[in-house]
């Protein structure tokens, strides 16, 4: 691949994410406490992106360590709608959750049985599963808010969440498992941005889209 090439493909990533970011600090104008919690998880994941694109894999840890804090951000944001809802009097439906977290801790079971016996660096696998676990948080909690019912909106963060945790477990596999499918590598970034946009419509109120239906 030709040198401007490969800088493009590198750019891709935190280019992208930027944009998302933009797009969702235009759309939502900082109304809530919530909509400014999410664009500092967003701000984290160009960050995180910007390390993993730019600089040498010695500092993959530290872009890992970026990566964990912003689904730590998610995390926050789904906990909080939680307790909305609970307060609120809805409860999520415990069927929907124990679904949710079957297929999440099989998903993360499957990644660390593959990825963590070919790592031979004992800080990089401690790494590799302690993001493993806050991304099975974030994914099994969206799921959990958007299954009390409260707000339907809550079921992009939910599908959202799939999408990530899909996108990380197929780029473990393809960096550490050894896997080489071609259709591995091309869903991993679709599904992290399709996955960071669908949290951002998670945050869109109907009063918002109302307004912006009349602005058009």
């Amino acid at each position: 691949m030709p040198q401007e090439w490969s800088f493009a493909k590198q750019l891709t990533d935190p280019l992208t994410t930027a944009f998302i970011l933009i797009g969702a600090w235009r759309y939502n104008r900082l109304h809530s406490a919530e909509a400014k919690t999410l664009l500092a998880a967003l701000v984290l994941f160009v960050i995180a992106g910007a390390i993993f694109a730019f600089l040498p894999f010695s500092y993959f840890i530290a872009g890992l360590a970026v990566f964990l804090l912003a689904h730590v951000v998610l995390c926050a944001i789904n906990f909080n709608r939680l307790r909305a809802a609970w307060r609120s009097g809805c409860r999520p439906r415990l069927f929907m959750v124990i679904l949710a977290a079957i297929c999440y801790i099989g998903l993360v079971g499957f990644v660390l049985q593959t990825v963590l016996p070919q790592v031979r660096d004992a800080v990089l696998a401690n790494a590799i599963a302690a993001y493993t676990a806050v991304i099975t948080v974030m994914a099994i909690s969206a799921a959990a808010a958007a299954a009390a019912r409260y707000q339907s909106r809550w079921w992009w963060a939910a599908i959202g969440g799939g999408m990530m945790a899909i996108s990380d477990a197929c780029l473990a596999l393809r960096m550490f498992g050894g896997v080489s499918e071609a259709w591995v590598g091309y869903v991993i970034m679709p599904l992290y941005w399709g996955g960071i946009i669908c949290y951002v419509f998670s945050e869109i109120t109907m009063r918002q889209q109302n307004k912006d239906n009349w602005h058009i």
